[in-house]
Protein backbone atom coordinates (compact mmCIF):
# COMPACT_ATOMS: atom_id res chain seq x y z
CA UNK A 1 0.00 0.00 0.00
CA UNK A 2 1.63 3.59 -1.38
CA UNK A 3 2.41 5.89 1.90
CA UNK A 4 -0.03 8.37 0.83
CA UNK A 5 -2.95 5.67 1.45
CA UNK A 6 -1.44 4.30 4.84
CA UNK A 7 -3.77 4.42 8.33
CA UNK A 8 -0.77 7.01 8.92
CA UNK A 9 -1.36 9.72 6.84
CA UNK A 10 -5.40 9.50 7.12
CA UNK A 11 -6.21 12.92 8.15
CA UNK A 12 -10.05 14.44 8.19
CA UNK A 13 -11.61 16.50 5.19
CA UNK A 14 -9.59 19.19 4.08
CA UNK A 15 -11.33 22.55 5.50
CA UNK A 16 -10.97 25.84 4.12
CA UNK A 17 -9.37 26.76 7.76
CA UNK A 18 -6.90 23.99 7.80
CA UNK A 19 -5.68 24.83 4.19
CA UNK A 20 -5.10 28.18 4.81
CA UNK A 21 -3.47 27.48 8.05
CA UNK A 22 -1.13 24.82 6.72
CA UNK A 23 -0.04 27.06 3.69
CA UNK A 24 0.46 29.82 6.02
CA UNK A 25 2.29 28.64 8.52
CA UNK A 26 4.75 26.80 5.70
CA UNK A 27 5.26 29.72 4.15
CA UNK A 28 6.23 31.87 6.96
CA UNK A 29 8.85 29.40 7.55
CA UNK A 30 10.28 29.51 4.21
CA UNK A 31 10.41 33.37 4.64
CA UNK A 32 12.42 33.00 8.29
CA UNK A 33 14.29 30.60 6.69
CA UNK A 34 14.95 33.27 3.77
CA UNK A 35 15.20 35.51 6.52
CA UNK A 36 17.99 33.52 8.15
CA UNK A 37 20.09 33.01 4.45
CA UNK A 38 20.42 36.88 4.03
CA UNK A 39 21.49 37.37 7.84
CA UNK A 40 23.78 34.34 8.93
CA UNK A 41 26.81 33.50 7.79
CA UNK A 42 30.84 33.04 8.08
CA UNK A 43 30.51 36.83 8.05
CA UNK A 44 29.18 38.76 10.66
CA UNK A 45 27.50 42.50 10.43
CA UNK A 46 29.46 45.38 11.75
CA UNK A 47 27.97 48.87 10.56
CA UNK A 48 24.33 49.75 9.09
CA UNK A 49 26.52 49.93 5.31
CA UNK A 50 28.18 46.89 5.60
CA UNK A 51 24.88 45.33 6.58
CA UNK A 52 23.38 46.81 3.47
CA UNK A 53 26.09 45.41 1.05
CA UNK A 54 26.28 41.86 2.39
CA UNK A 55 22.24 41.49 2.66
CA UNK A 56 22.45 42.78 -1.06
CA UNK A 57 25.63 40.37 -1.87
CA UNK A 58 23.23 37.30 -0.17
CA UNK A 59 20.21 37.89 -1.58
CA UNK A 60 20.56 36.40 -4.88
CA UNK A 61 21.66 33.07 -3.23
CA UNK A 62 19.46 33.03 -1.22
CA UNK A 63 16.56 33.57 -3.53
CA UNK A 64 18.08 30.75 -5.67
CA UNK A 65 18.07 28.49 -3.04
CA UNK A 66 14.25 29.21 -2.06
CA UNK A 67 13.33 28.59 -5.77
CA UNK A 68 15.55 25.51 -5.69
CA UNK A 69 14.34 23.93 -2.71
CA UNK A 70 10.78 24.26 -3.82
CA UNK A 71 11.47 23.14 -7.55
CA UNK A 72 12.53 20.02 -6.00
CA UNK A 73 10.20 19.19 -3.36
CA UNK A 74 6.87 20.25 -5.12
CA UNK A 75 7.88 18.35 -8.53
CA UNK A 76 8.96 15.47 -6.15
CA UNK A 77 5.38 15.09 -4.83
CA UNK A 78 3.98 15.70 -8.52
CA UNK A 79 5.85 12.57 -9.86
CA UNK A 80 5.18 10.29 -6.79
CA UNK A 81 1.26 11.24 -7.70
CA UNK A 82 1.89 10.62 -11.46
CA UNK A 83 3.33 6.90 -10.49
CA UNK A 84 1.51 6.29 -7.43
CA UNK A 85 5.21 5.30 -6.30
CA UNK A 86 6.85 7.26 -2.95
CA UNK A 87 10.37 6.55 -4.62
CA UNK A 88 9.71 8.71 -7.53
CA UNK A 89 11.67 11.80 -7.81
CA UNK A 90 13.56 14.10 -10.50
CA UNK A 91 16.45 12.20 -9.87
CA UNK A 92 14.94 8.62 -10.00
CA UNK A 93 13.22 9.71 -12.79
CA UNK A 94 16.24 10.72 -14.57
CA UNK A 95 14.67 14.05 -15.38
CA UNK A 96 17.76 15.83 -12.95
CA UNK A 97 20.47 13.40 -14.61
CA UNK A 98 19.16 14.57 -18.04
CA UNK A 99 19.37 18.10 -17.31
CA UNK A 100 23.01 17.98 -15.78
CA UNK A 101 24.32 15.77 -18.86
CA UNK A 102 22.96 19.12 -21.10
CA UNK A 103 24.93 21.26 -18.44
CA UNK A 104 28.25 19.25 -18.77
CA UNK A 105 28.00 18.92 -22.65
CA UNK A 106 27.79 23.06 -22.46
CA UNK A 107 30.40 23.74 -19.83
CA UNK A 108 32.73 21.37 -21.71
CA UNK A 109 32.51 22.20 -25.39
CA UNK A 110 31.81 25.85 -24.54
CA UNK A 111 32.21 27.39 -21.38
CA UNK A 112 28.97 30.08 -22.46
CA UNK A 113 26.81 30.79 -19.15
CA UNK A 114 24.12 31.31 -21.46
CA UNK A 115 24.47 28.11 -22.88
CA UNK A 116 24.28 26.08 -20.15
CA UNK A 117 20.51 26.89 -19.04
CA UNK A 118 19.39 26.38 -22.63
CA UNK A 119 21.28 22.64 -23.05
CA UNK A 120 20.48 21.56 -19.38
CA UNK A 121 16.29 22.29 -20.78
CA UNK A 122 17.78 20.02 -23.60
CA UNK A 123 18.99 17.32 -21.94
CA UNK A 124 15.67 17.70 -19.67
CA UNK A 125 13.23 17.88 -22.74
CA UNK A 126 14.88 14.94 -24.40
CA UNK A 127 14.77 12.65 -21.21
CA UNK A 128 11.07 13.68 -20.84
CA UNK A 129 10.09 13.23 -24.72
CA UNK A 130 12.22 9.55 -25.00
CA UNK A 131 10.17 8.69 -21.36
CA UNK A 132 6.54 9.55 -22.41
CA UNK A 133 7.46 7.72 -25.49
CA UNK A 134 8.37 4.18 -24.15
CA UNK A 135 5.41 4.89 -21.56
CA UNK A 136 3.13 5.24 -24.81
CA UNK A 137 4.46 2.10 -26.74
CA UNK A 138 3.87 0.19 -23.19
CA UNK A 139 0.52 1.88 -22.14
CA UNK A 140 -0.37 -1.33 -19.50
CA UNK A 141 2.83 -0.58 -17.50
CA UNK A 142 3.42 3.14 -17.97
CA UNK A 143 3.66 4.04 -14.61
CA UNK A 144 6.72 1.12 -14.28
CA UNK A 145 7.97 2.02 -17.51
CA UNK A 146 8.32 5.62 -16.74
CA UNK A 147 10.03 4.68 -13.36
CA UNK A 148 12.58 2.17 -15.17
CA UNK A 149 13.18 4.59 -18.12
CA UNK A 150 14.52 7.17 -15.90
CA UNK A 151 16.70 4.73 -13.64
CA UNK A 152 18.24 3.42 -16.79
CA UNK A 153 18.72 7.08 -18.50
CA UNK A 154 20.02 8.37 -14.47
CA UNK A 155 23.08 5.47 -14.78
CA UNK A 156 23.54 5.92 -18.55
CA UNK A 157 23.89 9.71 -18.08
CA UNK A 158 25.70 9.43 -15.29
CA UNK A 159 28.33 7.57 -17.09
CA UNK A 160 28.47 9.75 -19.91
CA UNK A 161 29.22 12.63 -17.17
CA UNK A 162 32.14 10.73 -16.13
CA UNK A 163 33.48 10.48 -19.43
CA UNK A 164 33.33 14.02 -19.96
CA UNK A 165 35.21 14.81 -16.81
CA UNK A 166 37.81 12.46 -17.44
CA UNK A 167 38.20 13.97 -21.06
CA UNK A 168 38.20 17.68 -19.77
CA UNK A 169 41.25 20.39 -19.03
CA UNK A 170 41.64 19.97 -15.47
CA UNK A 171 40.43 23.55 -14.81
CA UNK A 172 37.05 22.29 -16.08
CA UNK A 173 36.93 19.21 -14.41
CA UNK A 174 37.39 21.18 -11.26
CA UNK A 175 34.39 23.84 -12.13
CA UNK A 176 32.20 20.38 -13.35
CA UNK A 177 32.91 18.72 -10.14
CA UNK A 178 32.15 21.58 -7.21
CA UNK A 179 29.01 22.06 -9.78
CA UNK A 180 27.59 18.28 -9.99
CA UNK A 181 27.97 18.39 -6.58
CA UNK A 182 24.82 21.08 -6.06
CA UNK A 183 25.97 24.23 -5.19
CA UNK A 184 23.99 27.98 -4.79
CA UNK A 185 27.37 29.72 -5.51
CA UNK A 186 27.33 33.25 -6.35
CA UNK A 187 24.62 33.46 -9.07
CA UNK A 188 23.74 37.28 -10.30
CA UNK A 189 20.42 38.59 -9.51
CA UNK A 190 18.76 38.08 -13.09
CA UNK A 191 19.68 34.41 -12.97
CA UNK A 192 18.04 33.70 -9.44
CA UNK A 193 15.18 36.17 -10.64
CA UNK A 194 14.44 33.93 -13.71
CA UNK A 195 14.43 31.07 -11.85
CA UNK A 196 12.58 32.04 -9.26
CA UNK A 197 9.65 33.11 -11.88
CA UNK A 198 9.97 29.73 -13.59
CA UNK A 199 9.85 28.07 -11.04
CA UNK A 200 6.51 29.52 -9.43
CA UNK A 201 4.87 29.72 -12.98
CA UNK A 202 5.33 25.94 -12.87
CA UNK A 203 4.24 25.53 -9.24
CA UNK A 204 1.31 26.84 -9.49
CA UNK A 205 0.32 25.07 -12.42
CA UNK A 206 0.64 21.92 -10.31
CA UNK A 207 -0.98 23.49 -6.99
CA UNK A 208 -4.37 23.72 -9.75
CA UNK A 209 -3.69 20.75 -10.95
CA UNK A 210 -3.70 18.99 -7.35
CA UNK A 211 -7.43 17.91 -6.91
CA UNK A 212 -7.14 16.09 -10.59
CA UNK A 213 -3.58 14.08 -8.73
CA UNK A 214 -6.19 13.59 -6.08
CA UNK A 215 -8.26 11.51 -8.54
CA UNK A 216 -5.62 10.17 -10.07
CA UNK A 217 -4.56 8.51 -7.09
CA UNK A 218 -7.05 6.04 -6.83
CA UNK A 219 -6.26 4.93 -10.07
CA UNK A 220 -6.07 5.69 -13.70
CA UNK A 221 -9.54 3.70 -14.62
CA UNK A 222 -11.35 5.66 -11.96
CA UNK A 223 -9.91 8.95 -13.12
CA UNK A 224 -10.74 8.15 -17.02
CA UNK A 225 -14.46 7.12 -15.63
CA UNK A 226 -14.55 10.79 -13.55
CA UNK A 227 -13.99 12.18 -16.88
CA UNK A 228 -9.92 13.17 -16.38
CA UNK A 229 -8.26 12.44 -19.58
CA UNK A 230 -5.39 10.85 -18.18
CA UNK A 231 -3.21 10.63 -21.02
CA UNK A 232 -2.72 14.69 -21.18
CA UNK A 233 -2.91 15.38 -17.75
CA UNK A 234 0.25 13.10 -17.25
CA UNK A 235 1.93 15.11 -20.16
CA UNK A 236 1.29 18.23 -18.21
CA UNK A 237 2.23 17.46 -14.79
CA UNK A 238 5.38 15.67 -16.58
CA UNK A 239 6.41 18.56 -18.28
CA UNK A 240 5.52 21.10 -15.31
CA UNK A 241 7.30 19.57 -12.84
CA UNK A 242 10.51 18.35 -15.37
CA UNK A 243 10.92 22.13 -16.77
CA UNK A 244 10.99 23.87 -13.00
CA UNK A 245 13.71 21.36 -12.69
CA UNK A 246 15.79 21.57 -15.06
CA UNK A 247 15.47 25.52 -14.53
CA UNK A 248 17.27 24.99 -11.31
CA UNK A 249 19.48 22.39 -12.10
CA UNK A 250 21.09 24.36 -15.04
CA UNK A 251 22.36 26.65 -12.21
CA UNK A 252 22.93 24.85 -9.05
CA UNK A 253 23.60 21.41 -10.23
CA UNK A 254 22.44 18.40 -8.86
CA UNK A 255 20.65 17.99 -5.35
CA UNK A 256 19.32 14.96 -4.24
CA UNK A 257 16.83 13.99 -1.53
CA UNK A 258 14.88 17.16 -0.85
CA UNK A 259 12.30 15.64 -3.34
CA UNK A 260 12.13 12.56 -1.74
CA UNK A 261 12.37 13.74 1.79
CA UNK A 262 10.24 16.51 2.01
CA UNK A 263 7.06 15.21 0.34
CA UNK A 264 7.39 11.92 2.89
CA UNK A 265 7.73 14.12 6.10
CA UNK A 266 4.47 17.00 5.17
CA UNK A 267 2.20 13.47 3.74
CA UNK A 268 2.61 12.03 8.06
CA UNK A 269 2.23 15.47 9.47
CA UNK A 270 -0.55 16.79 7.23
CA UNK A 271 -1.88 13.78 5.03
CA UNK A 272 -2.19 13.17 1.37
CA UNK A 273 -4.55 15.58 -0.08
CA UNK A 274 -2.22 16.87 -2.91
CA UNK A 275 -4.39 20.57 -2.44
CA UNK A 276 -2.93 21.11 0.78
CA UNK A 277 0.78 18.77 -0.13
CA UNK A 278 1.65 20.38 -3.16
CA UNK A 279 2.09 24.04 -1.73
CA UNK A 280 3.51 22.73 1.82
CA UNK A 281 6.00 21.03 -0.07
CA UNK A 282 7.03 23.34 -1.99
CA UNK A 283 7.68 26.09 1.06
CA UNK A 284 8.94 23.14 2.93
CA UNK A 285 11.54 22.47 0.29
CA UNK A 286 12.41 25.77 0.19
CA UNK A 287 13.29 26.15 4.22
CA UNK A 288 14.89 22.93 3.69
CA UNK A 289 17.18 23.83 1.25
CA UNK A 290 17.88 27.11 2.72
CA UNK A 291 18.39 26.02 6.54
CA UNK A 292 20.96 23.36 4.39
CA UNK A 293 23.05 26.09 2.87
CA UNK A 294 23.29 28.28 5.82
CA UNK A 295 24.97 24.95 7.36
CA UNK A 296 26.93 25.06 4.82
CA UNK A 297 28.38 28.57 4.73
CA UNK A 298 28.57 28.82 8.67
CA UNK A 299 30.93 25.74 8.07
CA UNK A 300 33.19 27.87 6.44
CA UNK A 301 35.36 28.38 9.08
CA UNK A 302 35.87 24.64 9.87
CA UNK A 303 36.26 23.49 6.56
CA UNK A 304 37.98 26.89 5.02
CA UNK A 305 35.69 26.72 2.29
CA UNK A 306 31.71 26.83 2.11
CA UNK A 307 30.37 23.06 1.38
CA UNK A 308 28.08 22.53 -1.89
CA UNK A 309 24.63 22.02 -0.45
CA UNK A 310 24.07 19.19 -1.81
CA UNK A 311 26.85 17.22 0.19
CA UNK A 312 24.60 18.25 2.89
CA UNK A 313 21.05 17.19 1.92
CA UNK A 314 22.88 13.71 0.90
CA UNK A 315 24.48 13.55 4.18
CA UNK A 316 21.65 13.88 6.40
CA UNK A 317 18.64 13.21 3.58
CA UNK A 318 20.02 9.10 3.05
CA UNK A 319 19.65 8.37 6.58
CA UNK A 320 16.47 10.60 7.22
CA UNK A 321 14.71 9.02 3.92
CA UNK A 322 15.84 5.29 5.29
CA UNK A 323 14.06 5.84 9.23
CA UNK A 324 10.82 7.62 7.40
CA UNK A 325 10.37 3.99 5.23
CA UNK A 326 10.64 1.94 8.61
CA UNK A 327 8.89 4.38 10.53
CA UNK A 328 5.89 4.27 7.98
CA UNK A 329 6.55 0.73 7.66
CA UNK A 330 6.28 1.54 3.95
CA UNK A 331 6.16 -1.79 1.31
CA UNK A 332 8.18 -0.08 -1.11
CA UNK A 333 6.23 -0.42 -4.88
CA UNK A 334 3.27 -1.29 -3.84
Amino acid sequence: MPIWQTKETHREPLSRRRLIGSVLLTCLLSLLALFLAMTCGATTFSSDTYNGSLLWLRAPRALLGYATGGALAISGVAFQALLRNPLADPYVMGVSAGAALGGTIAIIFTGSIFLIPLCSFGGALLTIIFTMWLARRFPQNSALTMLLTGVVINAFASSLITVLKVAASATKAQELLFWLMGSLGYPAWNESILALVLVLSGALLLTLLAPKLNTLALGEKVASTLGINVERLRWVIYLAASLIVAAVVSIVGMIGFIGLVVPHILRLIIGPDHRLLLPCSFFGGATLLLLADTAARLGFGLFDTSLPVGVITSFFGGPFFLWLLARSKTTVGN
